[in-house]
Parts: C-alpha cells; sequence; structure tokens
C-alpha cells in the first residue's frame, strides 16, 4: 500500500485523472447494476483492479497499462459524440435516446474526450522512482 501511495504522489495530475474517471465508470456501473445489468460494472472493477496493480508495478506495463485505458477513454467520448451527431442528422425521436445525448452528456463526453488525451500525452513522463538517479 505504501508503494502505491509513493507512486501516486511522484505524479498526483496523471493519478487524479485516472482514479476519477475510474470513479466515475465505477458510479455508472453501479447504476446499471441498480437496473439488472452487471456487465458494465464487473468490466470497471476488472479495470480498476488492473490499474491499482499498475500503480503497485510502476514499469513499462503500468505505463501500456494507464495508455490504453486513455484511449478507452478518448474512443468512448468521441464514439458518443458521433453517435449523437447521427443522431441528430437522422432526427430519432426516441425519448431514452434523446435522454442520452443532453447538452450535460455532451459536456461529460468532451471532459472524457480531454481527460483520455491528456493521460496518453502524461503517461509518457511516469518513471519508476526506483530507477532515477539521485541528484547530489
Amino acid at each position: 500500500m505504501n508503494r502505491i501511495i509513493e507512486n501516486i504522489k511522484s505524479s498526483p495530475q496523471l493519478s487524479l485523472a485516472i482514479l476519477a474517471s475510474i470513479t466515475a465508470f465505477l458510479f455508472k456501473g453501479i447504476n446499471y447494476l441498480i437496473i439488472g445489468s452487471s456487465i458494465p460494472f464487473l468490466l470497471g472493477m476488472i479495470i480498476f483492479i488492473l490499474i491499482i496493480f499498475s500503480f503497485n508495478q510502476r514499469n513499462r506495463l503500468s505505463r501500456r497499462m494507464f495508455r490504453l485505458w486513455g484511449w478507452l477513454l478518448t474512443f468512448w467520448g468521441t464514439s458518443r459524440l458521433v453517435m449523437e451527431l447521427m443522431f441528430e442528422i437522422s432526427s430519432i425521436t426516441e425519448e431514452h435516446i434523446q435522454s442520452q445525448f443532453t447538452p450535460g452528456q455532451k459536456l461529460l463526453s468532451i471532459c472524457v474526450v480531454i481527460t483520455g488525451i491528456y493521460i496518453i500525452r502524461k503517461v509518457r513522463y511516469y518513471q519508476n522512482p526506483d530507477t532515477l538517479t539521485p541528484s547530489i
């Protein structure tokens, strides 16, 4: 546990972005769990466990895992924005679809894309503190 805290402290902005995005997906998974679909929650838990494991390891695999999470966030947000555009063009009037693409949901999708890009860009500077040379 101390190693996880140490690794989070070494890059707090990246860690906050990763943990906040995973927490948001876990809350969304809990909402789906309440209405009877357990798959989003299970996927969120698997990703959460892998990210915590990655915070504990702090090696090249960790950077790859974080980068993958960033790409998944970017893909998810972009696909929501593209689907919204498709529904606007085709003028579908189904209430369930319209409730998924409110202005708040548009803002959420844009924030998810920005968070994903931020994680992808910042993860290259995520290094193992054990391999860094001490400054004298």
